[in-house]
């Protein structure tokens, strides 16, 4: 028995890509595709085993309750507890690492949303004084307005967080833009930066969804 195989029989702890792996899809998160053959038995098997399941996405625009309700509208019965997205860790890396910041959170509702629920002061543009932390997701747009005042931030010394940080996402129907990435780029060109990953692939990422998982490193 090979040390790979030894591996997986060992684990008791998994972390599942969603586009192009369970779902083939055009969109992050799942949008608009299609289940892959078996990905729901592959879930529904885990959790009967009782194995700690993360299902993970480098989505960030919306909630991670939406994206596990398309997944379970496709068969794939993940909880809402058990999906995490790019915005979502980020969210739990900053409210682990900056207890107290304020926070500008440069994307959608995915990304205010676990903020806000983990108790994060969420800054807004025009509020006298800067953000401490600015971290940019997904987002339909972006006003002129959220830019300036990340790039402000920035400048001033508060750190920059993106939840992706490369240039296409693929789920294996076609591509699209990583628009956080570009956003996070433009922030950090304009103000001499390199954006930090909070999403895939990252060791951040890997820290929250071990405390997430609860189980050893060496079983996920």
């Amino acid at each position: 028995m090979s040390n790979n195989n030894e591996a997986v029989l060992n684990s008791r702890g998994w972390v599942l890509d969603v586009a192009g792996c369970l779902m083939r899809t055009k969109r992050a998160g799942g949008a608009g595709g299609e289940a892959m053959p078996r990905a729901a038995e592959l879930v529904a098997a885990l959790y009967g085993a009782g194995h700690a399941v993360v299902v993970c996405t480098n989505a960030s625009e919306k909630t991670p309750a939406e994206y596990a309700a398309h997944l379970r509208d496709q068969g794939i019965g993940v909880r809402d507890e058990d999906f995490a997205t790019a915005g979502s860790a980020a969210a739990e890396y900053i409210a682990h690492h900056y207890p107290g910041a304020r926070v500008l959170a440069a994307g959608a509702e995915g990304l205010a949303g676990p903020l806000r629920q983990l108790g994060a002061e969420l800054a807004e543009p025009g509020q006298p004084g800067l953000a401490d932390v600015v971290v940019v997701g997904a987002a339909a747009g972006y006003s002129t307005e959220v830019i300036n005042a990340a790039s402000l931030a920035v400048d001033a010394g508060a750190p920059l967080f993106t939840t992706v940080d490369v240039p296409w996402f693929h789920g294996g129907l076609g591509k699209s833009v990583c628009v956080s990435a570009a956003i996070a780029n433009a922030v950090g060109w304009a103000t001499g930066t390199t954006p930090q990953v909070l999403g895939k692939p990252s060791r951040a990422l890997a820290e929250t969804l071990l405390r997430r998982l609860d189980v050893p490193a060496g079983e996920v």
